[in-house]
């Protein structure tokens, strides 16, 4: 029983997360679809070992996470679960 109280306890703080009320959370959703698709395309367009000049590319989620105020703890839990797959890939 404590387990469905977690998720829905996880379910309820990605709702906080939407309601919020920062610069980002202002924005229209067009507008942040197109610039993450516009992120999303630049990215690809490397080649896959050219760390060096996809470096630059991270600021813009970190850019992103700290102007939407979410918590970096988060995002490190769902990163962990995301990793093995990216560098697997």
């Amino acid at each position: 029983m404590s387990d469905i109280r977690g998720k829905i306890a996880q379910i309820y703080s990605l709702e906080q997360l939407a309601s919020g009320r920062s610069a980002v959370h202002r924005l229209h959703p067009l507008v942040k679809i197109l610039s993450v698709l516009w992120f999303l395309l630049c990215v690809v367009s490397f080649d896959r070992y050219s760390f060096v000049r996809l470096a630059p590319y991270a600021f813009f989620p970190v850019v992103m996470i700290a102007l939407a105020d979410i918590p970096w703890r988060m995002i490190a839990t769902r990163l962990l679960v995301a990793l093995p797959f990216c560098l697997f890939a």
